[in-house]
């Protein structure tokens, strides 16, 4: 993701993410064909998801990553597992278990001292408090999504055809958004960059998100916002077997 923002502005940036990542699952939806046909408040709900998970949340992300490190970026993300919980109980009902919010805090904790070093170079007084806010506003817009997934696979919509309508959603809102913001539309050639993005939109996109998102139906938004405290583990694990 880092090697996303610079050059190209971050929405835009996210916008060739989602039109990648969108045209390859549409392609997989026709090639199995599967449903594509919604009602209309199916596809409005849709809409909404795809706005929230991919347009707001993703931008956000984008953002913040240039103003603080990507320790306190997990440490800051990894607290939609306790919006999760929090959201469950006022969009969808559910109630927590002690469990759950026992180890939501335990793993929160636990990430705060691996990246404790990054805690402590942290600055309020600089653009990381700006940085922070972003993060935490791009954690609240993913939250949302989830639950709003959560609803959309309860009213019988299929994960991989809506995520791939919602990706496609979300690129349009951007778009729109762009415009009205006067972003510019470059496009930075170099491998680095094209590289990134062909990873992310697939590895982060394509299957990342869809397995996240089939998670959420299966153990629900409590359980499945541990990925947020996971991931960063497994990244420093990688990080460390590669050196």
């Amino acid at each position: 993701m880092k090697l996303s923002v610079g050059i190209v502005p971050p929405e835009v940036s996210v916008i060739y993410r989602l039109i990648l990542a969108s045209s390859i699952l549409l392609l997989w939806c026709f090639y199995k064909k599967l449903p594509m046909k919604y009602s209309i408040s199916q596809d409005l709900f849709i809409l909404l998801f795809g706005i929230l998970l991919y347009g707001v949340n993703l931008t956000l992300l984008y953002t913040g990553s240039a103003y603080i490190t990507s320790g306190i970026v997990a440490i800051v993300f990894s607290a939609m597992v306790v919006m999760n919980i929090i959201n469950g109980r006022i969009f969808l009902g559910n109630q927590p278990s002690t469990k759950a919010i026992f180890g939501a805090s335990a793993g929160m904790i636990g990430l705060a001292v691996i990246f404790f070093e990054d805690l402590l170079k942290l600055n309020l007084q600089s653009s990381s408090l700006v940085g922070l806010s972003i993060i935490l506003c791009a954690t609240i817009a993913a939250s949302l999504g989830s639950m709003t997934s959560i609803r959309n696979q309860r009213d019988n919509t299929p994960v991989t055809p809506g995520n791939a309508i919602a990706m496609a959603y979300g690129a349009a809102f951007l778009i729109i958004y762009a415009f009205f913001n006067g972003s510019t539309f470059a496009f930075y050639t170099s491998v680095t960059y094209i590289s990134s993005l062909a990873y992310l939109s697939f590895f982060g996109a394509v299957l990342a998100f869809s397995f996240y998102l089939k998670l959420l139906s299966i153990i629900g938004a409590d359980k499945a916002g541990y990925v947020n405290l996971l991931f960063p583990i497994i990244a420093l694990i990688i990080s460390i077997l590669a050196n």
